[in-house]
């Protein structure tokens, strides 16, 4: 290679890369302005609320901010592009009396299996867990707590071993339902149980220009809006805030796969 040519291919490839963080940029604009969660669903009225949710979420607002105003505000609601408002993909997920009315692809289909394949023949129990993001969070939750397998040991006493640390799958399943891609028709969370595994499947990849290698480096959430709506909601459940916090636990949920044998709780 001459001199030259090595010169050229030096500023070719310089090129290349000021393009590549210019491109970057951009499609960080464009999700930036365009934020699935914070529009509109525009078969949805403002009936499709649970209004004793929402006023129950703002019982603290000020009295002088009329409650239609304060959701329009906090982007429960937005305009339609006309005179109306609507509840929004965030607001309909939070506060929606029947979400899968309007939202038919945004809930969690769990199964059981009773072996290590994913076949009709090995299949016990199926589940479509349906309603608000906090009620699908807590549900699916109480799925895997009731038809984890559970083992016992009797020593001085009998020990069961869950096969799952319950507060790990939690973890899953909160950012399963809150970091979701809701934006994909006819794609749902999927939850499945075998004999030696639990696999959770959420709709979408990983964000624009966001990678493997990235993620610990940029924070990106997709649903900026349904993740602030949910961390100041309470689990009808135990009471207690949802944590959205992830990371707090080392390891494997399924960590003692091996020691479990074939059999798990029985569908009533």
């Amino acid at each position: 290679m001459t001199e030259e040519s090595a010169e050229a291919f030096t500023a070719a490839l310089g090129t290349l890369r000021r393009l590549n963080r210019d491109f970057e940029r951009m499609f960080d604009t464009l999700e930036e302005t365009y934020v699935f969660d914070q529009h509109p669903v525009l078969t949805a009225t403002m009936d499709d609320l649970d209004h004793d949710d929402t006023s129950t979420f703002f019982a603290t607002r000020p009295p002088a901010i009329p409650l239609p105003d304060l959701l329009r505000n906090t982007r429960v609601t937005a305009a339609d592009g006309g005179s109306a408002d609507r509840p929004t993909v965030a607001g309909l997920l939070a506060f929606g009396a029947r979400p899968q009315a309007h939202l038919p692809s945004a809930f969690v289909e769990a199964a059981v299996y009773r072996g290590s394949r994913l076949t009709s023949g090995d299949l016990v129990r199926a589940e479509s867990i349906k309603g608000q993001v906090r009620d699908q969070i807590d549900d699916a939750v109480a799925f895997v707590d009731r038809f984890m397998l559970r083992p016992a040991r009797k020593f001085a006493g009998r020990v069961d071993h869950p096969q799952y640390d319950i507060g790990a799958v939690h973890e899953a399943v909160v950012n399963a339902v809150a970091h979701r891609d809701y934006s994909l028709a006819g794609a749902k969370i999927r939850l499945f149980l075998f004999t030696d595994r639990m696999e959770l499947h959420s709709p979408g990849g990983l964000p624009n220009t966001l990678t493997i290698e990235t993620m610990p480096y940029r924070v990106f959430t997709r649903n900026q809006l349904l993740v602030s709506f949910l961390s100041r909601m309470t689990s009808r459940r135990t009471g207690r805030v949802v944590p959205l916090i992830v990371g707090s636990r080392q390891g494997n949920p399924v960590d003692r796969v091996g020691e479990h044998g074939p059999h798990r709780p029985s569908s009533p």
